[in-house]
């Protein structure tokens, strides 16, 4: 789900499908912190770690920088939770800047709850 003003409502199951109930609500983004080094070797590996509210369907990712929410790259599948470390192998072999992402791993368009440069050299 998106970031954002959001509304649930309970209507009925027959005829005009009356609108019984409204109640506002919001979607708020994960606070997530990454962890990691500032480079990595072209070709090789870089541990991270994540910490703060992880959920479902969540992956950390390896794009070059600026580029769309939804380019993935190697990716490490997270479990949900409070912290997880990992490690992304098989780096871009074209050294540059970079970015590790936390985004969402479920549905068409993707949300990046946090990013962190990494050279690869």
């Amino acid at each position: 789900m998106q970031p954002g003003e959001y509304e649930l409502r309970y209507r009925e199951n027959r005829g005009e499908a009356k609108i019984l109930l409204r109640a506002p609500f919001e979607s708020v983004p994960p606070e997530i912190e990454i962890t990691a080094p500032d480079s990595a070797p072209a070709g090789g590996e870089v541990e991270v770690t994540l910490a703060g509210d992880i959920g479902e369907h969540m992956v950390s990712t390896v794009v070059p920088a600026g580029s769309n929410n939804n380019e993935r790259g190697r990716v490490i599948a997270l479990r949900q939770g409070s912290e997880q470390t990992g490690t992304i192998k098989r780096l871009p072999e074209e050294p540059g800047d970079y970015e590790i992402r936390c985004i969402n791993g479920y549905g068409r368009d993707k949300v990046v709850y946090a990013s962190r440069k990494l050279t690869i050299q």
